[in-house]
This record gives C-alpha cells, sequence and structure tokens, in this order.
C-alpha cells in the first residue's frame, strides 16, 4: 500500500514537471511609448513608437498592433495614408519578420496596424531591449492628401474591441501570449497644432 503511495506521488510530480512547465514561466514587464513628434511638412506628420523590457524576464516578441486614434477635424477633406519611414523598425523585429506591414486608414480617425507573428513561431520572435528607449517598433509617418487643417492631432490609443484594439503578445514558455496592459503605454508626443507657417 505504502509503495503504491509513492508511486503515485513520483507520477504526479512527474506529470506536473512535464506538462505544466508554462504554467511556471512569468509574463514579461515592458513599456510602449509614442514620443518625438514632428511635423515634417504641410500634410506629413511622423513620431516613433518604442517597446522596452522592464522587468527581469526575457521579452521575445510574440506580436504588437495598434489602434491608433487621433482628431479627424486635421483631415481637412483629404485622405490619410500611414507607413513606417524606411530604415526606422529595428533590425531584430524585421529579422524576426514581425515588421508591421498592413496600415488601415480608410476610416476618418483611426489607424489600424495588423500584427505581424514570428515567421518561425517560438524561438524566432525579437527580443525586446531592457536598454532605454528600448526596441524600435518603428517611426510613423502619416500623409494627407492636402495640408492638414490647423487643429491638434490628439493621438491615442484604442484598447477597447471597436472601431480597432492595441494588443501585444509575448511568448511564455512556447505560447503566444496577449500580454496588453493598457496602463504600460505612455504617449509623450507634444500634440503641437498642425500647421506649417507659409
Amino acid at each position: 500500500m505504502r509503495y503504491n503511495y509513492l508511486h503515485y506521488i513520483i507520477v504526479v510530480l512527474i506529470y506536473t514537471g512535464l506538462f505544466t512547465q508554462n504554467s511556471y514561466s512569468q509574463k514579461p514587464d515592458y513599456k510602449c511609448i509614442l514620443k518625438n513628434d514632428t511635423l515634417t511638412s504641410e500634410n506629413t506628420y511622423e513620431f516613433d513608437i518604442y517597446l522596452q523590457r522592464t522587468g527581469p524576464v526575457q521579452f521575445e516578441l510574440g506580436g504588437i498592433q495598434f489602434g491608433i486614434l487621433y482628431n479627424a477635424d486635421i483631415l481637412n477633406g483629404g485622405n490619410l495614408t500611414a507607413s513606417y519611414v524606411p530604415g526606422s523598425v529595428d533590425a531584430s523585429i524585421i529579422a524576426s519578420g514581425q515588421q508591421n506591414k498592413l496600415f488601415n486608414t480608410a476610416t476618418p480617425g483611426v489607424i489600424k496596424i495588423s500584427a505581424n507573428l514570428a515567421t518561425k513561431g517560438h524561438g524566432s520572435g525579437a527580443i525586446i531591449s531592457s536598454k532605454s528607449p528600448g526596441t524600435k517598433v518603428g517611426r510613423l509617418r502619416i500623409i494627407n492628401s492636402v495640408p492638414f487643417a490647423p487643429y491638434k492631432a490628439n493621438i491615442s490609443l484604442n484598447f477597447k474591441l471597436h472601431p480597432y484594439p492595441s494588443k501585444i503578445s509575448a511568448y511564455i514558455g512556447s505560447i503566444n501570449t496577449e500580454i496588453t496592459d493598457s496602463t504600460k503605454y505612455t504617449i509623450t508626443l507634444r500634440n503641437s497644432v498642425l500647421s506649417r507657417k507659409r
């Protein structure tokens, strides 16, 4: 009887060690920062997006997407397009295949930026730097088809399902897991009126 009890305990311990390793893995801590905004021409506005690991747990990126809200009054009757400035995305994100490539600006007041997953899954995601300012996700360039109207862009991030949520995921163990926390996002844009003196 005693032998059966010890055998049962050993089996349970082995099972726990083999099949629940992910339950002991920790989520990486992070911050995402939008900063360094500039009106580069009468119809072009840019700012940087950085992602930085802030805790001791390694951060292997699973994917990152953005729902960026802005004041649609800046459109001045024009049409908006968005993309990252060429050469502005960190090399590790490019190498992992996780660079955002789909930028949807069809709905006035929102820029939808879809996530790209690591090309080979766990082990191939970009490792997010803990060194300030972090890993550069990209410098977002927003171009209007006409000069911007003289209003503030009022850039913010949306975390609700509609019109499009900002989300981030990381590999925890070998599982791509959403770790979005809206309190980890900071916007330090100057948010000046989008108007250039003529």
